[in-house]
């Protein structure tokens, strides 16, 4: 059975942004309650928004170099997805 993900693409692009936002979760404190307060509409701030968007984001991208995936035999062969 397969289960829904908050990230159903398959873009290796997309997987990349995917590993960096639950990584990012990980972190805890702000990290959590921020992006939990914009869900709920307990902070509706669009420059708290535009933060976490681009800190998810540069975070993702640092991950990707720090914390290289495995490359597998069915995926693509390159450690780090093309532009």
């Amino acid at each position: 059975m397969l289960m829904p993900s908050a990230f159903p693409a398959a873009d290796e692009n997309l997987s990349v942004l995917r590993e960096g936002c639950f990584k990012y979760f990980q972190l805890g404190g702000t990290a959590l309650s921020g992006p939990v307060s914009l869900l709920s509409a307990l902070a509706p701030k669009p420059l708290l928004l535009a933060y976490h968007f681009f800190f998810v984001a540069f975070y993702s991208i640092w991950c990707m170099f720090v914390h290289p995936k495995p490359v597998y035999a069915r995926e693509s062969t390159r450690p780090y997805p093309s532009l």
